[in-house]
């Protein structure tokens, strides 16, 4: 499936590379600040943690899930950085489901190389690293227990967590204007190359033999934001 997204992508960037010169006059001498609000839904890799909780009965949690965070984006010319921070996110199981619950947080620093830029939109691929968290609880849903075990912090809910860091290469496309200030909506799809493979830790202490999953992912971010020339 990787294989066949790398082959898409590859093949984008060339059919794109060889039309840009039809397009209209590429803008020379601007300064582009791009400021959004992006919305991201991933498909990550979470087959560790899911199997192991599958052996113990539990149902895995989904390997979807919707990210919302803050954007800004810097070009001149043809090339571009910027970074997305992403705060407010959770796994889609998190609509139909008590019992199991998770939330993500990540951030990426990119740069781009502006493919094609004329009057109406932008076009590009970008590389980038990326950071990301992901944080379960799981609740044991128990119906009763002692009050000195509730005390001691052994209650009804498990909280762990994975932490992991990857490559990012995409492909987008930003509206654009002549205005000096517009509205500009965006669309990045793109894959999270995963650079470490770690365990998943228990929030409330150290533990033994626990999975281990990559996270790498497929995503699809919706940006909307302002478009401010200089």
């Amino acid at each position: 499936m990787v294989k066949n997204y790398f082959f898409l992508l590859a093949s984008m960037l060339v059919s794109l590379a060889a039309s840009s010169q039809s397009f209209n006059r590429f803008e020379t001498g601007k300064h582009n600040f791009y400021f959004s609000i992006p919305l991201k839904y991933s498909y990550t890799n979470l087959q560790g943690i899911n199997q192991r909780m599958q052996e113990l009965g539990t149902k895995g949690i989904s390997q979807s899930s919707v990210e919302a965070g803050l954007g800004l984006r810097y070009s001149y010319k043809r090339f571009g950085i910027g970074y997305d921070m992403f705060l407010l996110g959770g796994n889609t199981s998190n609509f139909s489901r008590s019992d199991v619950r998770g939330n993500q947080s990540s951030s990426q620093f990119f740069v781009s190389y502006n493919v094609i830029h004329n009057s109406k939109y932008i076009i590009f691929p970008q590389v980038g690293y990326s950071a990301a968290s992901s944080v379960i609880t799981i609740s044991h849903n128990n119906s009763s227990m002692a009050f000195n075990q509730a005390l001691s912090g052994t209650g009804n809910a498990t909280m762990v967590y994975n932490t992991n860091n990857y490559l990012s290469f995409s492909v987008g496309i930003i509206g654009n204007s002549t205005k000096k200030r517009a509205k500009a909506n965006g669309l990045i799809i793109g894959y999270n190359l995963p650079l470490t493979n770690n365990q998943w830790q228990l929030t409330s202490g150290t533990t033994t033999n626990s999975p281990a999953d990559n996270m790498g992912s497929l995503y699809m971010q919706f940006t909307v934001g302002i478009n401010q020339k200089k």
